[in-house]
């Protein structure tokens, strides 16, 4: 509990201060990223613990793929397009692994093929600047699947509630788009998703 002394400094402080706004943060953040989304938490799950859809680490992984990956939401005219986002949601909101990769099987989910479509688009745009504009001369379907390429790298889900410790094995690299293109065709860039499924 904060002493009552405290409260005007500390109250101003963060009000003039500090940028709370972690979507806007992470928009200005350019280097790779992991986000560690608890499943049962009770106070991000605004719609009650075991609501995953109302996590708001959710919307932060929705507006971090769009600011960084922009042309795989937009249709072929250039307009805003909602399958990919539908799609987004869909695994976002699934309750377990096996609803996610239910989700991932709807759009036949290959990682190589994703990897491949990163790896030829970077190796005609080497700058590997977000944004990128992957996605321009895709499919809708094509951009649905790099899309849960891209949320299965950044997002790591963890069955927990808001106080438990993350456990050590959280605390790695996050997986960077560089990676992809330094890759070699014969190394094995397998899913979690493809072993489990093989």
């Amino acid at each position: 509990m904060m002493p009552e002394l405290l409260e005007p400094i500390v109250t101003y402080t963060v009000r003039n201060y500090l940028n709370l706004n972690n979507s806007e943060c992470l928009q200005q953040y350019k280097g790779p990223v992991s986000i560690v989304r608890r499943t049962q938490d009770e106070v991000m799950n605004l719609d009650g613990q075991h609501n995953f859809r109302s996590n708001l680490g959710n919307m932060l992984i929705e507006e971090m793929l769009k600011s960084r990956f922009p042309k795989l939401f937009v249709d072929e005219l250039g307009e805003k397009s909602d399958e990919q986002t539908r799609t987004l949601w869909s695994w976002l909101s699934a309750v377990d692994s096996f609803n996610r990769d239910e989700v991932l099987n709807g759009w036949c989910y290959n990682a190589k093929q994703c990897e491949q479509l990163i790896r030829s688009h970077l190796t005609l745009n080497p700058s590997c600047e977000y944004p990128l504009n992957i996605g321009e001369d895709l499919t809708s379907v094509k951009k649905t699947q790099l899309v849960l390429y891209l949320v299965t790298k950044m997002t790591r889900n963890l069955p927990s509630s808001h106080c438990t410790p993350l456990p050590h094995s959280y605390f790695c690299q996050p997986w960077s788009i560089h990676s992809v293109i330094n890759q070699s065709e014969s190394d094995s860039g397998d899913s979690d998703f493809e072993l489990i499924n093989s």
